[in-house]
């Protein structure tokens, strides 16, 4: 799995494919809002990548609500809105 701390770049991306497929897909995502929630303190540029959707690069409070937001809807019929 890759760990947030890994990023050694001032840019992170946060990214559902690059999870363990065998993961279930609410704790892939649970995982994705982890971070989020995370490099909201510091805001650096973000970008999130879930299939069919990628958000940013991009940074400050309302590209995070909005990762937040596409997070907390994927899989549920809205996923790809």
């Amino acid at each position: 799995t890759k760990e947030f701390e890994a990023f050694t770049s001032s840019d992170l991306c946060f990214d559902y494919s690059a999870l363990p497929t065998e993961m279930p897909q609410e704790s892939r995502l649970s995982q994705l809002a982890a971070w989020v929630v995370r490099a909201r303190q510091e805001d650096p540029v973000t970008t999130l990548i879930l299939p069919g959707i990628r958000l940013g690069p991009a940074s400050g409070p309302a590209h995070h609500a909005e990762c937040l937001r596409r997070l907390a809807l994927f899989g549920e019929g809205a996923g790809h809105v």
